[in-house]
């Protein structure tokens, strides 16, 4: 029984080390994607364009460290995530949430985005 107990417990982690390995990929891809222009750097990393978006009204220099650190952790981020779901809720619950995760923080960049570019309405 404890060897059953043992294999699930390092196939629940399994999330977290793929996010770890994927992280150096992604960063390479990062660095391609960005001569496409920022909405493909967005699909790629929606945190860090979130962060870095001028709507939050955020000191460049510190939305610029804290977008480093979030390229580098986003991909674990998720895995810890999923990991966490995936004990609990399952593997589908897990997935799909991370799926969401991300999809959510490429629709608030781009809130963020019309929010910021969209002239105020004058009333008087």
């Amino acid at each position: 029984m404890a060897k059953k107990n043992d294999r699930s417990s390092l196939l629940i982690l399994l999330p977290l080390v793929v996010g770890i390995l994927v992280t150096p990929a992604t960063l390479r891809m990062a660095s391609i994607m960005a001569l496409s222009g920022v909405d493909a750097l967005t699909m790629l990393y929606p945190w860090v364009e979130v962060v870095k978006n001028p709507a939050l009204g955020a000191v460049a220099d510190a939305s610029s460290s804290v977008g480093q650190w979030a390229m580098y952790l986003q991909f674990p981020f998720y895995g810890l995530v999923m990991s966490w779901l995936w004990r609990s809720r399952g593997f589908v619950t897990a997935l799909t949430a991370v799926v969401f995760l991300h999809v959510g923080g490429i629709g608030f960049c781009y809130l963020l985005s019309y929010l910021h570019n969209s002239t105020p309405v004058k009333i008087f």
